[in-house]
């Protein structure tokens, strides 16, 4: 009891501590009820915060589901969706305005598409163009095939007329030629018996000219043309070495015409030289300029001599037959061009040369008579009876045509006598 007593006595020192922690835990029940109490209304404020959230998320994935929808044509949700947008964004059509959102992509595409739709419609036009073009050309195509057509048909029968024109007109040249072909026949039988008229002529001629030339004292028909001048000196310039004759352009003389002069009162020799050589360099109406080519120092050409040039004639047109090899610069030596040299001059005086000998044939200019080849022994090679055939040929037809010449009353006249006839110098050859 001393103890009890002890203890009653004591300081309440444990009702104090038991106040104090009932204090201090009554303190920390409201502490934590409060603070329970404010976890709890921002949980509630959580609450709602997610669901509005929640809320959000959901409209925020119907607007992607249904812009999803709108880019691809189907509905999409999640990433997925979004990531199938973003690569329809990416595509090749669309890729300049991936980044520059879908607004901005609508309206650029859009504007691409109003600017294919305008040059869709322009190449409608022009395609529409083209097909009225292609239209009027078919057109146009159909109407030349019309008319080629219709030009395929009239040049049918423009030439079955002519086939048949061509078919008559074949049929009367027929009948011509028959008819020509039997009067060619009759003309060659009368051509014929001509030519035999004509040889008998021609041996009756040959003997009236011969006593012709009897009669004029041995002077034949052909020496008469020789010796006759064509024309006479008017006018001498002898210090510029120039004369002038009485023919011109009227007569035929032309430049380039040569003349033998011959004094005058006097006849042309039978040699046929003269006392100079002119020729012609300028040609008038009725006067010529000349060139003196040759002169004789003591025979000077005065006005009033005698001119001529047997090739020459302002009547007629003289025929010359050639034979021989000609030496048309006194060497001794014939000229391997002789023969064509004198054809050409006798051509430019305004003659011609025939092949052979005949009643009407003027002169026959010879040159030198070739030489009679001996014949080859029998055991001689091909070739030098061919050589000697060849030059037998020549030196018969030489002789043969001297024959008949003579036999016709025809005028012979060899190289020299031609050339002073003439009034030809021929021009000096450059191996001179």
């Amino acid at each position: 009891m001393a103890r009890v007593v002890q203890r009653r006595g004591s300081p309440p020192y444990l009702l104090i501590l038991f106040v104090v922690l009932f204090l201090i835990a009554t303190g920390l029940a409201v502490l934590f009820y409060v603070h329970d109490s404010d976890k709890a209304k921002l949980l509630v404020d959580k609450d709602k915060k997610v669901a509005k959230v929640q809320k959000e998320r959901d409209g925020a994935a119907k607007d992607v589901r249904d812009l999803t929808f709108k880019i691809t044509g189907r509905i999409a949700s999640g990433p997925a969706g979004i990531q199938e947008a973003d690569e329809t964004l990416k595509a090749e059509h669309a890729s300049e305005f991936a980044n520059q959102g879908l607004t901005a992509a609508i309206r650029g595409m859009n504007g691409k598409i109003q600017r294919r739709d305008t040059e869709i419609g322009k190449l409608q036009k022009k395609t529409e163009e083209v097909a009225n073009l292609k239209a009027d050309g078919a057109r146009q195509v159909q109407a030349v095939r019309k008319e080629l057509a219709d030009a395929k048909g009239r040049f049918s029968r423009d030439l079955a007329a002519k086939d048949q024109q061509l078919a008559r007109a074949t049929k009367e040249k027929d009948a011509i030629v028959a008819q020509q072909e039997q009067r060619i026949t009759v003309l060659s039988q009368q051509k014929e018996d001509q030519r035999t008229s004509i040889q008998k002529l021609n041996a009756r001629i040959a003997k009236l000219l011969g006593i012709i030339a009897d009669m004029r004292g041995g002077v034949r028909a052909g020496e008469l043309m020789v010796r006759q001048p064509d024309g006479e000196i008017i006018k001498t310039l002898l210090d510029e070495n120039y004369v002038f004759i009485n023919m011109g352009r009227k007569e035929g003389i032309k430049p380039g015409l040569s003349f033998a002069v011959y004094s005058r009162g006097t006849r042309i020799p039978k040699d046929g030289k003269g006392k100079a050589k002119i020729e012609v360099v300028n040609v008038g109406e009725t006067t010529s300029d000349c060139r003196v080519v040759e002169s004789a120092r003591d025979d000077p050409i005065v006005e009033g001599d005698l001119i001529a040039n047997v090739v020459f004639d302002t009547g007629r047109t003289h025929s010359f037959v050639l034979e021989g090899d000609f030496d048309l610069y006194g060497t001794g030596r014939p000229d391997p061009l002789g023969m064509g040299r004198i054809r050409m001059l006798i051509e430019e005086f305004g003659g011609k040369v025939v092949d052979n000998v005949s009643v009407s044939t003027d002169f026959v200019v010879l040159g030198q008579e070739p030489v009679r080849p001996p014949k080859p022994p029998d055991d001689a090679a091909p070739v030098e009876f061919r050589i000697y055939t060849e030059k037998l040929k020549k030196y018969q037809r030489y002789k043969q045509i001297e024959a008949t010449a003579r036999e016709l009353q025809i005028s012979i006249l060899y190289t020299s006598r031609f050339l002073a006839l003439s009034g030809y110098v021929p021009k000096k050859r450059l191996s001179d």
